[in-house]
């Protein structure tokens, strides 16, 4: 399987492409105190074991708006796994947010459409997730 993921700083410490087991929550993408950069696509292959991921993007005090757009997970036969990736609905469903919910889909920012996730929280953290179905095992 493998997922990606867009996003956009608006005014970079990361970690190169990585792998992971689903079970626990590994870090995949660390972006500390970023300058502004222009859409950047990041992917990362994984092996579920369980019949059920979630997929969570975090931003932790951040003093930058950052854009989010075209999340992606595919099984191995190119299928999609996530539903509005794109925030193409213009709302969030069927993604959730954390604790807070600083952030909203927003019409204007989208990379390869109208809409993204905008976010700038400041001073704690906040996270969009999506749970989704895997086959144990899959690459």
């Amino acid at each position: 399987m493998a997922c990606g993921i867009l996003c956009k700083a608006i005014t970079t410490t990361a970690f190169g492409p990585q792998s992971c087991t689903v079970g626990s929550p590994t870090m995949l993408l660390n972006l500390y105190n970023p300058g502004a950069f222009s859409y950047t696509y990041y992917t990362y292959s994984y092996t579920p074991t369980t019949q059920q991921a979630t997929i969570m993007v975090e931003i932790e005090h951040d003093p930058n708006a950052i854009n989010i757009d075209d999340v992606s997970v595919v099984d191995t036969s190119s299928q999609q796994l996530l539903t509005n990736g794109g925030f193409e609905t213009g709302s969030l469903a069927p993604w959730q947010h954390g604790t807070t919910s600083v952030g909203a889909v927003t019409a204007g920012c989208g990379y390869s459409g109208a809409y993204c996730y905008w976010d700038s929280i400041i001073g704690q953290t906040d996270n969009i997730h999506q749970t989704f179905s895997t086959v144990p095992g899959s690459i």
